[in-house]
């Protein structure tokens, strides 16, 4: 239990020194801060979703339950490996995000996100479904014959918070396109406050359910920041693309 307390306390370390660069750091996108920057902007949500499963690890850990660590942390491995399949298929359709953006084509830009959360959901859902029903082989094929009946529970709660990793990848995606990393980043430490004041409240009464529940609340904040603040920038896109549209209408009636 220590090594896994140990890690979550070190990567919300690492966490709260990186978040100044991602807030207020601006470097030239031709040096290597640019580069790495380039990298964090993708990296940013996918470390926050990990981060609600170890915040988990870590409140159990700090409750002196290393039964409930273990149980926990095998399925909350599962989850944190399977965050990076929609963070990696949301990425392969940014450029595509971008040029839309600079023509200031809201319809195309909306066009391109609405159908990659179609192609997403088509994919991972039914995957989804399939490791809820089949969790407890997985578990057992990974782990061996050890596996209780909580890891299985939460395994299921997580992958529910799964599903809601696949919306928050794509407007986490859309944001970055439109240049909103700092909010990005800013509603991420919100939902981490969250994460943490709801493994507060339902680790101590329901063990590692309430800790894999706490990560589902922290996927469902994440999609309510997110998603309103989308439909903000659309917007503010599409005024920014009539401006342009009148300059160059008056441009060539002179």
């Amino acid at each position: 239990a220590v090594p896994l307390v140990a890690g979550g306390l070190l990567e919300m370390a690492v966490l709260a020194w990186s978040l100044p660069a991602a807030l207020w750091l601006r470097p030239r996108r031709t040096s290597f801060l640019g580069q790495a920057a380039k990298s964090w902007e993708f990296g940013w949500q996918t470390l926050a979703s990990t981060l609600y499963a170890r915040i988990g690890i870590t409140v159990l850990g700090l409750a002196g339950w290393a039964v409930a660590v273990a149980e926990y942390s095998r399925a909350a491995i599962i989850y944190s490996g399977l965050s990076l399949i929609p963070a990696a298929a949301a990425a392969a359709f940014f450029p595509a995000l971008v040029r839309a953006a600079k023509r200031s084509d809201t319809s195309g830009f909306a066009r391109i996100l609405s159908e990659h959360v179609k192609d997403l959901a088509t994919l991972l859902v039914p995957f989804d479904l399939l490791l809820i029903a089949f969790g407890g082989h997985v578990l057992r094929l990974i782990y061996g014959g050890g596996v209780t009946a909580g890891s299985v529970d939460c395994l299921r709660i997580l992958l529910i918070a799964f599903l809601l990793i696949v919306m928050n990848s794509v407007l986490a995606v859309g944001l970055f396109a439109i240049h909103a990393q700092r909010q990005v980043a800013m509603l991420s430490v919100v939902s981490l406050g969250v994460s943490f004041a709801a493994n507060l409240v339902l680790v101590p009464r329901y063990s590692t359910q309430g800790a894999a529940w706490a990560t589902v609340i922290s996927e469902v904040a994440t999609t309510s920041l997110f998603l309103p603040l989308l439909r903000r920038r659309i917007q503010d896109l599409r005024r920014e693309g009539a401006a342009i549209g009148r300059d160059r209408r008056d441009v060539l009636s002179q």
